[in-house]
């Protein structure tokens, strides 16, 4: 379990990197990143690779989740390439919670044309708060 310590205080030091980056231009962001959580990233994906088939229980969330870190790992650490990209997808996630929470809702709009109509004007409406085009 020593491993896994080590990964989520990997884990809060890149977050911590991403706070002190956050009001740098791109361009400073991207050199900020790769001086500091590259490595970081690093020790993360040497952690996991070593230690999955050893600490984790199979068929396990964690061992889903590990495998999943593991074989998407190039899209997972692209926001080092490119200082505008975020390191995580927490604002897409938030954006996305309304729809998610109004699934059971769809239910009783009424037919299936009318549950589509529903949720294309709902991804309309967020779309537009996530751009700020809303008064």
């Amino acid at each position: 379990m020593k491993q896994t310590g080590r990964a989520f205080e990997d884990l809060q030091q890149i977050y911590r990197v991403e706070h002190e980056c956050q009001h740098m231009s791109d361009e400073d962001r991207k050199q900020y990143r790769l001086e500091h959580a590259k490595r970081l990233l690093e020790d993360l994906k040497n952690c996991t690779d070593n230690q999955i088939n050893i600490l984790v229980t199979p068929k396990s969330l964690v061992e889903k989740t590990l495998y999943y870190m593991i074989k998407h790992w190039n899209s997972l650490s692209r926001y080092l390439e490119e200082g505008y990209l975020k390191h995580d997808n927490s604002k897409a996630e938030q954006h996305m919670r309304p729809i998610a929470l109004a699934r059971r809702n769809y239910l009783f709009v009424g037919s299936d044309r009318r549950g589509r109509v529903a949720a294309t004007y709902y991804s309309l409406f967020e779309s537009c708060k996530t751009l700020q085009l809303t008064q």
